[in-house]
């Protein structure tokens, strides 16, 4: 391998650790922005009871819904 090759891949490598480090600060944004999305706690569990769907994915698509019970239903039945 050549030194030419070798800067390469270190800016490759780089490049990539970058792109992975911005995409967990989206994924902590967009779990920030969630957590103040409020819920109503009944609706979770209805709607896991009737769909069989674990609590906490029917709460995740609760607040990414704005807790739009229909939008989540909608969402779980795609």
């Amino acid at each position: 391998m050549e030194v030419g090759d070798k800067a390469i891949d270190m800016i490759a490598m780089a490049l990539i650790y970058a792109s992975k480090e911005a995409d967990l600060q989206d994924m902590r944004m967009m779990k920030k922005e969630l957590a103040v999305v409020n819920i109503n706690i009944a609706n979770n569990d209805i709607t896991a009871n009737k769909l069989e769907v674990d609590k906490k994915v029917v709460e995740r698509t609760l607040r990414e819904h704005k807790g739009d019970v229909v939008a989540a239903i909608r969402h779980l039945l795609n």
